[in-house]
């Protein structure tokens, strides 16, 4: 675990040129998207930070952040913590291009980053069924999208730790919520609940 308030330095470094919100609106803008599934917000570093310790974060851990915008909770986790990879999905051009922009920086300021990768994927489709922490801000996704995820999720390994904002997973035999709470996004406060592949 690298010291927290050099990480947040080089965080705030390395976006401080960047916004997210613009890039979102104007890629949707020009792709013509209105869904909900769409809807942009990000992270706080501390929140964060303070969120994802909760499931102690290690060496052999595969981080995926399904809907990664501008790739800051990839980011943050890797300049924290010493994980094996991260991984995020985002399906806008100009957000996904930023963020590989973004990761590429990181890794001037720290040359053992571990490895971080931006695909352009569709996460409801996408193969995460590897990763060991699992980051999903659904706020806004439909009903029967969060569906999709469930059974996606269950395809885990078991001991894989799932976060999700906002939403609730139906807590089964092989999903069990172990933590809620709220946590701090850069849009306001938001509730958090940590599930585990049982």
């Amino acid at each position: 675990m690298r010291d927290i308030n050099l990480a947040k330095k080089v965080f705030e470094e390395i976006y401080k040129d960047y916004d997210g919100y613009q890039l979102s609106s104007t890629d949707k803008a020009n792709l013509g998207i209105t869904s909900s599934d769409f809807v942009y917000g990000e992270i706080s570093f501390d929140g964060f930070i303070n969120l994802v310790s909760k499931v102690n974060p290690n060496q052999e851990d595969i981080f995926y952040d399904l809907g990664s915008g501008l790739g800051k909770p990839c980011l943050a986790i890797s300049l924290v913590y010493k994980i094996k990879k991260a991984i995020g999905f985002e399906l806008l051009p100009s957000l996904l291009k930023a963020s590989r922009e973004v990761a590429s920086k990181a890794k001037s300021y720290f040359s053992d980053l571990n490895e971080i990768e931006f695909r352009k994927e569709d996460y409801l489709k996408a193969d995460f069924s590897d990763g060991t922490i699992i980051f999903a801000h659904i706020t806004c996704l439909p009903d029967e999208e969060v569906k999709i995820l469930e059974k996606k999720f269950l395809k885990l390994n078991k001991g894989a730790r799932i976060i999700v904002i906002t939403k609730r997973l139906e807590n089964s035999q092989d999903l069990k919520i172990i933590d809620e709470g709220e946590v701090r996004m850069n849009w306001g406060i938001a509730t958090y609940r940590i599930y585990q592949r049982i």
